[in-house]
């Protein structure tokens, strides 16, 4: 709705594609919004207004910002100190994953990898100390206790 009146600039993803203002999941939302100070301003007043309506307080602690590479820093500097948020920094991350993606997704994700084989390895070491323990119990079992002679 703010996007039609043009209040409020999302994202165009392409030349053919209405632009994208946010996504919502269960517990986090993803605004897209042009790096401007109106847009700010209209974005703070919408969060004001959320807390009024819903009696519930917005934490402006926690949310991260991402700029375009194309913007000056000074300019992101200026707009995060406006908005009172932090930048999403290079080992940031989200959900365990990273927030940003370099050119090697392979270098990216290979701690994926690493993490498995880890958990890959202790489940293999618990399974042979089960089957170890199995093997000894049982060979117990049908050892003869008594000999006679």
């Amino acid at each position: 709705m703010a996007i039609s009146r043009h209040e409020l600039h999302g994202v165009h993803i392409n030349s053919r594609c209405p632009p994208v203002s946010h996504l919502l999941f269960a517990y986090d939302s993803f605004l897209f919004l042009q790096a401007s100070r109106r847009d700010a301003t209209f974005l703070l007043q919408v969060l004001r207004d959320y807390e009024s309506i819903s009696g519930q307080r917005v934490n402006l602690q926690k949310p991260t910002v991402y700029y375009s590479p194309n913007m000056l820093q000074p300019e992101q500097e200026e707009l995060g100190s406006f908005v009172g948020v932090g930048s999403i920094g290079l080992q940031d991350r989200y959900l365990g994953l990273p927030s940003l993606l370099g050119r090697s997704k392979m270098e990216t994700f290979c701690f994926i990898e690493e993490k498995l084989m880890e958990v890959l390895q202790g489940w293999k070491q618990r399974a042979l100390s089960i089957l170890l323990r199995q093997r000894k119990f049982s060979s117990n079992l049908w050892r003869p206790r008594y000999t006679f002679t």
